[in-house]
């Protein structure tokens, strides 16, 4: 059922030089800008600054398994352990990170976080959910998900949520979540309308690229559970995304993005937006975050931090409840930044799933003031 989706840009583009399965996107290549965008200003910016000290590791270890490696997140009370690294040429492979201390008899959420396109798990585990693990008591599973592409991540992650069931890992199977960036988006898609009664809620981020020859709009059958189990869905980019632009770059994601929005989150009272329509929102509407977006949203608002606003956009179900919420980093391009992952947790978290009836459950947190 899972195809390779075309996306925005040569998922090879990223790879290294010499092809190698850990090494580091090649240097030399970069996305290309969006007009006016200003890559040395945005190099200088906490937005940017706050990335590279998540992936501080990558530039010190080269091998992911490195005793520097585990002491770094020992240090941030975590513990790293990598299985299958033999599996399907080492595309089977993945990392699990835990709390350094399991409490005996708790359950833990689990965060399955897909690679983006020519990177690999390690890369991954630096996109800072990992650095919430202590905090917040969650496990984190990094896959390979069979390739560079992540080209069988449905079947992977049915793959590695039974192994850990047969491992005892001390998984709350009613709150597992699914996120990835750029290719990882694609995966989580993927998981999410393929496994909906598995998850509780899905982040593919930045999102258009999830949108962009969606696999749910390649045949009805992609969705077909989701008419039962209703799936949230949050997007977490930027403005001055080259490759998963916002607004949607074409009829096609309006298209795959009306499916979401009404058959699988379930938004109330859903009216479909087109292409057109979008263009014309964008220049009559005085909602700064419509217009970034493209959206016509039940719900909008403008937060500041990093030095910069990120533009939020949301949707309710017939409960009321958040179904669907977009997020855009003003002047932010194709990058996860220090925010990302918190950004992403402290939404997924509120949702879990009832084991025995399936029902989307709510519970929202207290806002950290």
């Amino acid at each position: 059922m899972f195809t390779m989706k075309k996306g925005h840009r040569s998922r090879l583009a990223f790879m290294d030089r010499q092809g190698k399965q850990d090494g580091p996107r090649d240097k030399d290549f970069r996305e290309p800008d969006m007009e006016g965008f200003d890559r040395a200003a945005f190099e200088k910016s906490e937005s940017a600054l706050s990335a590279a000290r998540n992936r501080v590791i990558l530039t010190e270890f080269r091998d992911e398994m490195d005793p520097g490696v585990l002491a770094y997140w020992e240090s941030h009370g975590v513990r790293k352990e990598l299985f299958d690294a033999e599996v399907n040429d080492g595309k089977g492979k993945y990392s699990i990170h835990t709390p350094l201390n399991l409490d005996a008899g708790k359950k833990y959420p689990l965060v399955y976080y897909s690679h983006g396109g020519a990177g690999t798990p390690y890369q991954a585990e630096t996109a800072g959910f990992s650095l919430l693990i202590a905090k917040e008591q969650f496990m984190a599973v990094y896959p390979f998900n069979g390739g560079f592409s992540n080209e069988e991540a449905p079947s992977e992650f049915l793959r590695i949520l039974e192994v850990l069931k047969v491992k005892k890992y001390p998984v709350d199977w009613s709150r597992v979540y699914v996120s990835g960036y750029s290719s990882g988006s694609d995966a989580t898609e993927s998981i999410a309308t393929i496994w909906p009664e598995l998850i509780a809620a899905a982040a593919p981020c930045p999102g258009s690229n999830a949108m962009y020859n969606s696999l749910c709009r390649m045949t009805e059958e992609a969705y077909e559970k989701c008419k039962a189990y209703q799936v949230p869905l949050l997007c977490v980019g930027g403005t001055m995304d080259f490759g998963d632009r916002y607004p949607f770059p074409d009829r096609e994601c309006y298209e795959n993005f009306n499916i979401w929005m009404e058959k699988i989150c379930k938004v109330r009272e859903y009216q479909p937006i087109s292409f057109e329509d979008s263009r014309i929102l964008i220049q009559e509407t005085e909602d700064r975050v419509k217009k970034a977006i493209g959206v016509d949203f039940h719900h909008t608002w403008i937060e500041h931090f990093e030095g910069r606003d990120w533009l939020y956009g949301e949707y309710d179900d017939s409960r009321m409840r958040p179904v669907s919420l977009f997020i855009c980093g003003d002047g932010v391009p194709h990058i996860t930044t220090g925010c990302h992952a918190s950004l992403v947790w402290n939404w997924m978290k509120q949702w879990h799933r009832d084991l025995e009836t399936g029902e989307l459950v709510y519970t929202p947190t207290p806002e950290e003031g």
